[in-house]
């Protein structure tokens, strides 16, 4: 990511803060307090530029300012094959890692990245530089039937033929552990639906990579 790799921002994490949460309350308020930003909000119509997250451990950041967004390819709720995934909740990114990817030691804390995107291209409307044809977007707004046999066919049937959208947006979810049929949904703290954004192709991808504006770093 060369001469204008992001600005790395150094969060704090007191040796106290033993629990996920605890941990994730006390980043959260670090990053707020240095700058507000735009969360995305997919009902808003009007372009503009809003914020995207996605968390990794620590010892994978050089990998990804080496290399950019290259995701594993593996089935999930939003597609067959790879997909690169962001959140529009900065909680739901920092928790990620810890539940995909465990520590080698204690001091292996979490980085978050943030994404300046503009909604104009990430909602198809304009195309994403240098490539001259919008993005193929699919959006599911709500958590109805038709997204769940969605996120179900996505993850386990391997016949499935991997769909040919760029970026998918949708409520945020997990495999259930007890219903192969269902998926179970992500809320934020007070309620609401948490949004994920899925980036399927590798031009999405190339795209992505360019809009890393800063990149928040938890230290022991």
């Amino acid at each position: 990511m060369g001469p204008d790799s992001p600005i790395r921002e150094r969060i704090s994490s007191s040796e106290h803060r033993t629990t996920i949460l605890e941990r994730s309350n006390h980043f959260i308020t670090a990053v707020q307090q240095l700058e507000p930003f735009m969360i995305h909000d997919p009902e808003i119509a009007e372009p503009r530029t809003i914020r995207l997250f996605h968390g990794v451990r620590r010892r994978h950041l050089e990998q990804f300012q080496r290399c950019g967004v290259k995701p594993y390819s593996r089935q999930n709720e939003f597609q067959s094959g790879p997909a690169f995934y962001c959140s529009t909740v900065l909680s739901q990114a920092y928790k990620h890692p810890f539940h995909v990817h465990p520590a080698w030691t204690d001091s292996d804390n979490v980085a978050v990245f943030a994404f300046d995107i503009l909604t104009a291209i990430l909602h198809a409307d304009n195309p994403p530089s240098p490539y001259y044809e919008p993005f193929s977007m699919c959006y599911y707004e709500s958590d109805g039937e038709e997204w769940n046999t969605f996120c179900v066919e996505n993850l386990h049937d391997q016949e499935k033929d991997t769909h040919d959208f760029d970026v998918v947006i949708g409520p945020a979810c997990i495999p259930a552990a007890a219903e192969e049929d269902r998926v179970v949904l992500l809320r934020t703290a007070d309620g609401h639906l948490a949004f994920q954004v899925a980036f399927c192709s590798k031009r999405s991808w190339d795209w992505l990579s360019s809009t890393v504006s800063k990149v928040y770093v938890e230290k022991s």
